[in-house]
């Protein structure tokens, strides 16, 4: 069985967690700061070269900084994710970077998760890099890879704990920049 990179989340230390967690006010290079609007929120950042190794098919960039936000605009239940790879330092912690209209959806946005990795089975129920969605149950197999899963059950989090089911992010035809997502709630 093909494995995935598993997210386990952990109290945020900063002398740990300080390049990987989610939740919280992003660390950001200067270029992303004041790239996005209100509605638009942080979810993550993750540290490249510390998957390097558990990306073993290479399907991710292993230098610089992945980042995952979620447009808000639409609705709480129909986030529009954004992912950015930069390869610069994050320079400014961004303390008011949740602040967003629609706050009273997302507790705990102000309290970041430390992210620790482990290698998973590629199906793996928990949140996660790559591999495949643990509970598709439609006819059609997803059209690109899975990048990103989040378990609304995973109490480590805490995000989106109110909704029983994952929020499915995949790359899109153009890679990152074309990622797009797919809810399963129950």
């Amino acid at each position: 069985m093909k494995k995935a990179i598993g997210l386990r989340f952990v109290p945020f230390e900063e002398a740990k967690h300080a390049k990987n967690f989610f939740l919280g006010a992003p660390r950001l290079p200067k270029e992303l700061v004041d790239e996005f609007d209100d509605t638009v929120m942080f979810l993550g950042m993750i540290h490249l070269p510390d998957i390097a190794a558990l990306d073993k098919e290479n399907k991710l960039p292993h230098e610089g900084y992945l980042y995952f936000f979620l447009d808000t605009a639409n609705s709480s239940r129909h986030l529009i994710p954004i992912v950015r790879h930069v390869t610069e330092e994050p320079e400014v912690i961004v303390d008011d970077y949740n602040l967003i209209p629609e706050a009273e959806f997302f507790p705990n946005l102000d309290k970041p998760r430390g992210v620790e990795f482990v290698e998973v089975d590629e199906d793996d129920e928990g949140c996660k890099l790559l591999g495949v969605p643990c509970d598709w149950n439609y006819q059609d197999a997803p059209k690109d890879p899975l990048l990103l899963q989040i378990s609304h059950m995973d109490e480590d989090l805490n995000f989106l704990s109110y909704l029983d089911g994952f929020t499915y992010i995949f790359f899109g035809k153009d890679g990152l920049d074309g990622a797009y997502a797919f809810y399963e709630y129950a």
